[in-house]
């Protein structure tokens, strides 16, 4: 009989361990809401360039929340890209917190904050990026979720051609962006 009842303690003590244990897979942390991958997008990147305004037609959202937080956002006109319309590519990487609404800025305001602005026209690649001198740029998204990235930008991107060295100034940019 004691036998029978030490078994049944030990057989209910084991149930409720396991019913009240606390399930490791539920995830609450913000990227969780976010999915890495490649995605088709909708919208545009409207912007003024060297005084001349464009309006350039979403190409693909990435986004990398494995090892890093890292949102890559790139508008260009795929039949015409660098060419007569610009192709404009906007990074935001931040591996040690997750990307929200906000401002980020280059050079940064984090050690380990990588922001860059890349365009492109007419076969000439320029970019605003920490570690190009002259180069500045101010993203703020002021919506960002699972579905969709808003926001406004400026930049001042420099020439990667090895001779020159010459500046774009980015004004007015606004991202309107579905994926």
């Amino acid at each position: 009989m004691k036998r029978n009842l030490l078994i049944c303690l030990v057989a209910v003590t084991g149930i409720l361990m396991v019913a009240c244990s606390k399930n490791s897979d539920n995830n609450t942390d913000i990227k969780a809401a976010y999915k890495s991958g490649k995605y088709a997008a909708k919208g545009t990147i409207t912007l003024t360039a060297g005084g001349v305004n464009y309006s350039i037609p979403m190409k693909s959202v990435e986004i990398i929340t494995t090892m890093t937080n890292q949102i890559l956002i790139n508008a260009q006109d795929t039949t015409i890209a660098g060419l007569s319309t610009p192709f404009v590519i906007i990074e935001i990487n931040s591996p040690s917190s997750v990307i929200t609404a906000g401002t980020y800025a280059i050079p940064g305001t984090s050690a380990d904050a990588y922001t860059s602005v890349t365009y492109s026209k007419s076969l000439s690649q320029y970019e605003a990026v920490a570690s190009i001198t002259g180069s500045s740029a101010t993203i703020n998204i002021t919506k960002l979720t699972d579905t969709v990235i808003q926001g406004t930008f400026t930049a001042t991107v420099v020439s990667q051609a090895k001779s020159g060295g010459s500046n774009v100034v980015i004004t007015n940019g606004i991202i309107n962006c579905t994926y």
